[in-house]
């Protein structure tokens, strides 16, 4: 995976190229440099290798913005990893006309705003579903008095 590192002042990118190094068991990792041209303010490695699953330590102690002034004591060390954690998709059937269609003027013509309608929370335990939306009625806040 790449690495991006940004600065808070432009970079001297021959301090980048010269300097920079990414190294993990096996020694310095080959690869090129990606720079933010626009602000050069930022930059990124793009290793020659597969590091998934490799230690690695960016030293960017050397790299130095256009005064000279360099980042001393920034090197960094952590773990490159695949993410293995799958996502988590929840389905839920819906009734399309819930949905309230309310038209807003615009400038550049009408748009529609859609809203979903409120959930229906069980607080009894039962799974059912409970209109609550009395409950701002009750003193002790508790929708299950109703």
């Amino acid at each position: 995976p790449p690495i991006r590192l940004a600065f808070s002042e432009v970079i001297d990118p021959l301090t980048v190229t010269n300097n920079f190094t990414v190294t993990d068991s096996t020694g310095a990792v080959p690869g090129t440099f990606d720079f933010d041209l626009e602000t050069m303010t930022s930059f990124t490695f793009i290793p020659s290798r597969d590091l998934t699953g490799a230690s690695v330590t960016v030293n960017a102690a050397t790299v130095e913005d256009l005064g000279g002034n360099s980042n001393a004591g920034n090197t960094f060390a952590f773990n490159l990893g695949n993410d293995s954690t799958a996502p988590t998709i929840n389905t839920e059937e819906y009734d399309p006309s819930q949905w309230s269609h309310q038209r807003a003027p615009s400038s550049a013509g009408d748009y529609r705003v859609l809203r979903a309608p409120r959930p229906k929370l069980c607080a009894h335990g039962d799974g059912a579903d409970h209109d609550y939306s009395h409950q701002s009625k009750h003193k002790s806040g508790d929708p299950r008095h109703h």
